[in-house]
């Protein structure tokens, strides 16, 4: 059965939580997992790319609204990649401010800073350059399939992260700290899946097991 928020929500209640007082909350939960997993592991359904046509003489330019972090930047043209300033902002301030005050030419390197990309040098002409980047993930909703946006067969992650916020909600530190466990055990089992799918070797991998009473992982 394809899993949608519905089925999860009812699989982080189980028997364990009223379901007028938490379906709510579960709803919540389950996609504020969605986005902590989308902030710490590279999730192929979470890439996208787009592309910004430079202006001569503008530095600034504004991210996609769903913009989450940089995976890549480079010239469409050339395929030559920019480098983040690992000084940030800083860095880029002191730039324009001193000896290349005024420099303008093809950029080769790039701070974000809140919602906006600089590019340094100061674009002097029209580029094409390709953004590659981890977008926020859309919420789970209605009978949209959880397939769509996450690996299904990591579903349970979000159960897990679910419980753990209800029983914590609950004052529960006990069952709550075991749930948290759950939920990081198979979120470093999905980045080790992730890694290997990326590379021309086949993973065979386990399954989270659960000893917990009155709940069963969902398949």
């Amino acid at each position: 059965m394809a899993k949608t928020l519905a089925i999860l929500a009812t699989d982080v209640l189980s028997d364990d939580f009223d379901t007028i007082k938490y379906q709510a909350r579960a709803e919540a939960a389950i996609n504020d997992a969605l986005k902590h997993i989308a902030r710490t592991t590279d999730i192929p359904l979470n890439q996208t790319s787009s592309t910004i046509p430079t202006v001569s003489g503008t530095a600034s330019y504004a991210l996609p609204s769903d913009f989450l972090y940089m995976r890549a930047l480079t010239h469409v043209d050339t395929g030559q990649t920019l480098s983040p300033l690992v000084g940030g902002i800083d860095e880029y301030d002191a730039l324009v401010t001193t000896l290349t005050t005024g420099r303008s030419g093809r950029p080769g390197s790039y701070v974000v800073e809140a919602n906006s990309l600089l590019l340094h040098p100061t674009p002097g002409s029209a580029y094409d350059i390709r953004l590659r980047y981890a977008k926020v993930p859309v919420d789970l909703s209605g009978a949209v399939e959880l397939s769509t946006i996450f690996p299904e067969e990591y579903g349970y992650l979000l159960v897990c992260f679910g419980r753990a916020r209800l029983f914590r909600f609950e004052d529960d530190p006990q069952m709550a700290d075991y749930w948290q466990a759950q939920f990081e055990t198979g979120l470093a089992k999905l980045r080790t899946d992730l890694q290997y799918r990326m590379r021309p070797v086949q993973q065979i991998g386990g399954q989270l097991g659960s000893s917990s009473p009155r709940f069963r992982m969902p398949r």
